[in-house]
């Protein structure tokens, strides 16, 4: 009997707009392999001359995290900045899921609030006073 590897691959795409200055980007492996990383980073737009002293429109279209009235950015919920481009969690979903409309919506085998425990885990430690868990779930 051949014998086979379940490869779970994830990929994220994420668009941050960075402010001036310098950033560190780190990867953690907390499994036992190595494990493949593609890393891939794009300028999106660039400042025009004059574009920060536009009024009637919002640069960067508030980044997609908030709404643009009177040539000023509103942000949603969670975020902060001139052009909505900070956000007041710095990992959201635990890496494990995309943050949308206020909460998290977890890639698969994962779940929790936070994407922060895997499918099969118990969310509460006693199982509700209906079993014990372990680190199995």
């Amino acid at each position: 009997m051949k014998s086979f590897i379940l490869q779970l691959l994830r990929s994220a795409i994420l668009t941050h707009y960075l402010l001036a200055g310098r950033w560190h980007l780190g990867f953690l492996n907390d499994g036992p392999q190595r494990q493949q990383i593609r890393l891939s980073a794009v300028v999106a737009a660039e400042a025009v001359d004059g574009d920060d002293e536009r009024s009637d429109d919002c640069r960067f279209e508030c980044s997609g995290r908030g709404e643009c009235k009177d040539g000023k950015c509103h942000c949603f919920a969670g975020y902060s900045g001139p052009y909505c481009e900070e956000s007041s969690c710095p990992v959201l979903c635990s890496g494990n899921g995309l943050f949308s409309g206020g909460r998290c919506i977890c890639h698969e085998g994962y779940k929790g609030a936070d994407c922060d425990l895997l499918a099969h885990w118990c969310e509460v430690p006693n199982c509700n006073g209906h079993g014990t868990c372990n680190q199995y779930g």
